[in-house]
This record gives structure tokens, C-alpha cells and sequence, in this order.
């Protein structure tokens, strides 16, 4: 762990952005900061998962994952990390860690961010009705990707965090607002993801260093390649 606690006692508003990071790249950065504009956020809480119920297992261990999550955490004012995932030998179900947080603190509210492809799939959560019970969800688009959302519950908050954003909206309204409520944010241009930073991590051609850069912050590239995780590039 950093010395940055994650915010769950001190402030009204958790927001939480959960996935293997397997490994963090700027692509996550980029979602977080995004949504963070976006909304006048402070705090995003990284909360990385043990045993991903709908991704393959990480690729490297906790341990290395959790490094390189800490050095992302040190170089940035607006990120805290909470590990209560990691310590769980069953699959990270957020409805169960959304539920803990809820018990630990009851009138804090809760904000889950994800992307386009979970919002399409949400409906095939984990419970995933109780989730939305418990926080309010921030959705990060991609330009030319479109919503296709069937569920008509779904489809009703998606409607309802329309008009909200419409009339306005940022932390201090979601620290009051009731849950189950999910918005739709501006569309991101930039579209990184694991898979495609451990395959270049795998090749040995003589642009990778130059991609990498483009694709992980230096202190990670470092990280893999001082501990030699995914097949590391040659120096």
C-alpha cells in the first residue's frame, strides 16, 4: 500500500474504478482523469480484482500488479488505491465489495466508473440490480462505439442520468444524489487496452520501446522490464 489511504471515512463521495490492470496503462489514466474533469472529482480509487468474474486471470501476480499500482498512485494527486479485492480468495464481485464499503460507511454515496463494454453487459453482473442499489455508475464512451443496452431497467436510469447531466452535474450533486443512476460521459479519444500492451510487450521488434511509451507511463515500462514480466522487451 501507498501512504495515500483510499477515501471511505473523510469524504462524501467514494468513487471507485475497479479492473485486473493487468498492467495499469494510459489508457486507465486517461479514463480516470477524464471522468474526473468531467464531473470535478478529486479522488479516484483504484481497486484492483484478485479473481475477475467475467476477464481470464492476471497474467502476473498480485503482488507485481499492486507495485505498479502504487507507482501510478505516487505520481498523481488524484488517484488512492484500496486492495479489499485482493485480499478475498473468492471471484471480485463488485456487489459484495460495494456492500462492504455500504456497511462501513452508510451515508456515503458511491460512484462506479466503467466502460462501454461492461455498461453493455451489465445486465449479466453478478447481482448486478443490488449494484445499482448501491452506487451510481459514470460510464466512459469511445468515439463511433454505440450503446446496446436491451435491458429496459437499464435503458430507464441511462434515460434519467440523461436529464441530470443536462441540468448539471459534478461531485458535489453526486455526493446527495440517490443511487442508481448511470451517466453517460463525453466520448474518449483514446482506446488502449491490456491485451494489446502485453503483446507488445512480447515482441522484440525494434519499434516496441517506442509504442510502449505510448501506451505506459515510464515508471511502469521501467517496472516490467527491471522484473522481467510479460516476456519483456530486449534492452
Amino acid at each position: 500500500m501507498t501512504d495515500k489511504a483510499p477515501c471511505h471515512t473523510n469524504c462524501k463521495l467514494l468513487t471507485l474504478f475497479g479492473g485486473t490492470f493487468d498492467p495499469i496503462h494510459l489508457g486507465h489514466i486517461a479514463i480516470a482523469n477524464h471522468i474526473a474533469n468531467w464531473l470535478k472529482l478529486t479522488d479516484v480509487t483504484l481497486l484492483p480484482a484478485h479473481i475477475p468474474p467475467h476477464k481470464a486471470k492476471p497474467k502476473i501476480t498480485n503482488e507485481h500488479r499492486l507495485a505498479m499500482l502504487n507507482e501510478v498512485v505516487k505520481a498523481s494527486n488524484l488517484f488512492s488505491l484500496d486492495t479489499c479485492e485482493l485480499s478475498r480468495s473468492t471471484p471480485s464481485y463488485t456487489v459484495e465489495t460495494l456492500t462492504e464499503l455500504a456497511k462501513a460507511n452508510p451515508e456515503q454515496k458511491r460512484l462506479f466508473i466503467i466502460g462501454m463494454d461492461s455498461l453493455n453487459n451489465l445486465d449479466k453482473w453478478h447481482r448486478w440490480q443490488d449494484i445499482l442499489s448501491l452506487c451510481n455508475i459514470a460510464v466512459c464512451t469511445r468515439p463511433g462505439c454505440d450503446i446496446s443496452v436491451e435491458n429496459n431497467d437499464i435503458k430507464a436510469r441511462i434515460a434519467k442520468g440523461n436529464k441530470l447531466i443536462a441540468q448539471g452535474l459534478d461531485s458535489d450533486k453526486l455526493s446527495v444524489l440517490a443511487h442508481g443512476h448511470i451517466f453517460i460521459a463525453p466520448a474518449l479519444h483514446l482506446d488502449i487496452s491490456s491485451t494489446e500492451v502485453r503483446a507488445l510487450l512480447a515482441n522484440h521488434a525494434d519499434d516496441t520501446k517506442q509504442t510502449l511509451t505510448q501506451k505506459l507511463p515510464q515508471a511502469i515500462i521501467d517496472y516490467i522490464q527491471a522484473n522481467h514480466l510479460y516476456q519483456p522487451i530486449s534492452k
